[in-house]
């Protein structure tokens, strides 16, 4: 039978586990911190697995990660997302239009109106609903 993966503690404390829990970016790292705080606690893999709904094989994987790299192996980092559709200069211009209709020669802006116009005098097909986050 394969031995059992645990956490290894020599540098870090439960204490530190769970404030660096407490202060994680994101739920996800939270889930993944108190995971290995309670393996520590000598609750079963199986347990703890449930507790989190996650499978022993991710469970295996946070606890190797937190071997090799300690807390900041399970902080979870930036992900990359999608590539914007328009350079930042084309984003202040956008913002500034909005901020001063007139330079556009019109009194106010709608998001459908300023929208339109942007389709209309730049062909770029930005989404509706990003003209409205602005």
């Amino acid at each position: 039978m394969p031995r059992r993966l645990a956490p290894n503690l020599e540098n870090c404390s439960l204490a530190e586990l769970e404030i660096a829990a407490n202060a994680a970016p994101s739920e996800r790292s939270h889930n993944r911190l108190m995971a290995i705080r309670a393996l520590a606690l000598n609750i079963a893999p199986e347990q703890v697995a449930a507790l989190y709904s996650v499978s022993r094989r991710s469970l295996n994987n946070w606890i190797r990660r937190f071997n090799q790299q300690g807390i900041d192996g399970l902080i979870e980092g930036a992900r990359a997302g999608r590539p914007p559709k328009i350079t930042p200069e084309q984003s202040a211009h956008y913002r500034q239009l909005i901020q001063q209709p007139e330079l556009a020669e019109q009194l106010h802006w709608t998001a459908k109106k300023f929208h339109g116009y942007l389709k209309q005098q730049f062909q770029h097909e930005i989404g509706y609903r990003t003209v409205v986050r602005w």
